[in-house]
């Protein structure tokens, strides 16, 4: 069945985290049909980097959008989180992933994607190094659903390969769905 509503996505997924089955976290995205005027009163943006809006989080889960002005770029980074399903809402998005080389140097592209809102891209805890680009004309939003919460990540030097913990933090916060 359609996922129509936030509050349905919500339940489904507090469903899910009862049952420990992170795959049905998959199922649930892919069953989310809701219209792009009822996730547009959750947007929020700003000029200087993506925006982060907290829906709902609990013990078992995270979801969260994140909001992008045209031509932004996330930071390379990883998640200290057990899974990641990301799922643009509006506009697209280029992901890249990296690794480090092996001389531990510097970071190494070994893909870049292109995300549309038929798209969900996959990452796994701590050996997914990555970052997000508004590839779009205009702005671009990414659903994000983490399997446990995540407090903070790791962002990384390019050039060095050098890591710097960063705490998680969100612009805005909806309390609608505890």
């Amino acid at each position: 069945m359609n996922i129509k509503k936030l509050e349905y996505l919500v339940l489904a997924l507090n469903s899910c985290a009862l049952e420990e089955t992170e795959s049905r976290y998959l199922d649930t995205m892919k069953r989310i049909k809701i219209d792009l005027n009822e996730w547009e009163m959750y947007f929020t943006f700003r000029e200087d980097r993506p925006a982060r809006v907290c829906l709902s989080t609990t013990e078992q889960y995270q979801l969260f959008l994140s909001c992008w002005e045209k031509g932004q770029k996330g930071s390379i980074h990883d998640i200290d989180s057990e899974e990641a399903w990301i799922h643009p809402i509006c506009g697209q998005f280029i992901e890249e992933r990296y690794r480090i080389s092996k001389t531990k140097k510097e970071l190494e592209q070994v893909s870049s994607v292109l995300l549309t809102p038929q798209s969900y891209s996959y990452m796994q805890k701590s050996k997914t190094i990555y970052r997000y680009i508004n590839a779009y004309e205009n702005r671009s939003v990414c659903l994000h659903l983490y399997s446990l919460p995540v407090k903070e990540w790791r962002e990384y030097d390019k050039n060095t390969g050098q890591a710097t913990e960063v705490p998680h933090a969100y612009d805005r916060l909806i309390d609608k769905y505890k």
